[in-house]
């Protein structure tokens, strides 16, 4: 199972615009535009959207590493399945 989607450092963009008009952030793949939220009233909302996906390759390389080393500390029933629904449309 790998990551198919775009491979790079992801990185949010701050956010733009005021509260009550349409707040933008945007989420960047080495310098290149891949998507962007909006929200209009909670102010910080499309930066944190735009964080979390962000962070998204990362998460998925860490539990990818934690299933491959098999950690038995924890029960990780669901992780097999999370990691392919992750990067299998």
């Amino acid at each position: 199972m790998e990551f198919k989607g775009t491979k790079g450092n992801w990185k949010p963009s701050k956010q733009r615009g005021q509260k009550g008009s349409c707040i933008l952030a945007q989420v960047f793949c080495d310098e290149e535009y891949l998507l962007s939220f909006k929200a209009t009233e909670i102010q910080e909302e499309a930066s944190y959207n735009a964080l979390l996906v962000s962070k998204a390759p990362e998460m998925l390389e860490m539990l990818k590493q934690i299933d491959d080393e098999g950690y038995d500390f924890c029960d990780w029933g669901g992780l097999d399945k999370l990691i392919k629904e992750a990067t299998e449309l």
